[in-house]
């Protein structure tokens, strides 16, 4: 996921833009003040990780995925990564 006011330092930029903007057009949708509920909860910051062709640092985060099904309700914990900066974007090199 990209975090709200996620910022990219991509192509030897020395200054951020939004991840919105060329040339990731990376969609921000996830808020972090929204996070910390029942169902989600931060775990812990991350750095230099890989997601999806991108270099990124962001926070961890836990959810609990409930689905119901024959009047139970079934959940399972999923691990969440949102990014808040974009380093590299490896689809521009291909």
């Amino acid at each position: 996921m990209w975090e709200q006011g996620c910022t990219q330092y991509v192509q030897n930029a020395s200054q951020g833009i939004g991840c919105g903007f060329a040339p990731t057009y990376a969609q921000s949708n996830f808020s972090r003040s929204n996070a910390q509920t029942n169902y989600v909860r931060r775990i812990r910051r991350f750095y230099n990780a890989t997601i999806g062709g991108f270099l990124a640092s962001g926070y961890q985060y836990t959810s609990r995925l409930c689905v119901p099904a024959l009047g139970i309700e079934h959940c399972k914990l999923i691990g969440l990564y949102s990014a808040q900066n974009i380093y590299i974007d490896d689809y521009m090199y291909n």
